[in-house]
This record gives C-alpha cells, sequence and structure tokens, in this order.
C-alpha cells in the first residue's frame, strides 16, 4: 500500500512539473488570471507565445512571458519593437507590474521597453513544441485560403499586415476567431526573419 502511493504521488508530481522550467508555448487564444484560483481573470494571452513555466498549481501554471510594449501601455505585450505579433493583452496597466528588462525605439523614436508578467493559465492551454500550433496554421491556410483563389506567397505580405488580411477574410473563407489566429500566427512566424521560437 505504502509502495503504490508513492509511485502515485511520483507520477503526479512528476506529470504536474513536465512543463516547469521549460519554454513553452501557448497553444490557443486563452484568459490569463492574477493567481492559480482563476477568480480574477486579468487578460488574454495569445496563440504560439513562448512562455516559461514558473510553478504549478492543481490545473493552473503560473507562466512567464517577455515582450516589448510601448511606452505608458506596458498592459500590450509585443513580440518585438514595432511589429503587431501580440503576445499578452492585460486589461489594464494598474492590476498586474511588469518588470522592466530593456528600453528601446522605434523608426519613429517612440520609446518601447522590454517587459516581463508572471501570470497564471490553466495547463491544457500550454504545448511544448511550436511545430504542433504551426501544423494547425499551415494546414487551414492551404486549406481555406486556396480554395477560391491560389494562396498568396507568405512573404506577399509583412507581419503587420497579416493580421488585416486575415480579418477580412475571415467570413469569406468561413473561418472562426480561433481559426483565423492559428493561420495569423503562422503566417506571422514564417513572415518575421530570423524568428527564434523553432
Amino acid at each position: 500500500m505504502k509502495k503504490s502511493g508513492i509511485i502515485l504521488s511520483s507520477i503526479i508530481l512528476s506529470s504536474s512539473l513536465l512543463f516547469a522550467g521549460k519554454s513553452s508555448f501557448i497553444n490557443q487564444d486563452t484568459k490569463v488570471f492574477m493567481k492559480s484560483d482563476a477568480k480574477k481573470e486579468i487578460g488574454k494571452i495569445d496563440t504560439a507565445t513562448p512562455i516559461e513555466v514558473l510553478s504549478s498549481i492543481g490545473n493552473f501554471r503560473e507562466i512567464k512571458v517577455t515582450g516589448w510594449a510601448s511606452y505608458g501601455f506596458e498592459n500590450v505585450l509585443f513580440k518585438d519593437i514595432g511589429q503587431r505579433i501580440f503576445y499578452l493583452v492585460l486589461k489594464d496597466n494598474k492590476t498586474k507590474k511588469a518588470k522592466e528588462l530593456a528600453k528601446g525605439t522605434d523608426s519613429f523614436g517612440s520609446e518601447w521597453r522590454k517587459v516581463s508578467y508572471k501570470v497564471w493559465v490553466n495547463k491544457t492551454s500550454l504545448s511544448k513544441k511550436i511545430n504542433d500550433i504551426d501544423k494547425k496554421g499551415q494546414e487551414l491556410f492551404a486549406s481555406r485560403c486556396g480554395a477560391c483563389h491560389a494562396s498568396p506567397e507568405v512573404q506577399h505580405y509583412t507581419a503587420n499586415q497579416w493580421p488585416s488580411i486575415i480579418e477580412a477574410m475571415k467570413p469569406r473563407a468561413g473561418l472562426s476567431s480561433q481559426e483565423a489566429q492559428f493561420i495569423n500566427k503562422y503566417l506571422q512566424r514564417k513572415t518575421v526573419k530570423g524568428s527564434n521560437h523553432e
């Protein structure tokens, strides 16, 4: 009896730490919470956002997300300065305090801050491999964006242009919001040179 209890405890502990301390990705747009009790929703994290899992309580994981934010709007994180590749959108600037990591400016002279946040998400929103997320976007792009016309070349538009193109085509292609997001993230990742999320 004691031995089986130890084995069961070991299995539960190892599965709860499966992602801990590892780089992972968000597998679909998902809510973020202030604490592991999920009582206070504080925003949304986007599909394909790279994150680091810090800790685990029950079905929830504390994660760290890092990105760039325009000065004064630190509640909206992007992949990089001047890129419309969303990572995290918090409801306001006051609920969570960002940790500032670096400063920069864009081509217009606007100030940006590289910041990180610690938030909680449901464990079902995590994926260890970006390729699994990319595959969904690639398959949807091939099947839905080429049904009525030839699919445009991935490099035909910039990472900042793709979201508007996909949003405009969403009703015509019969895409749900999440399906459109899979396509957006796939195209944006393939468009941005030197993507470090492979």
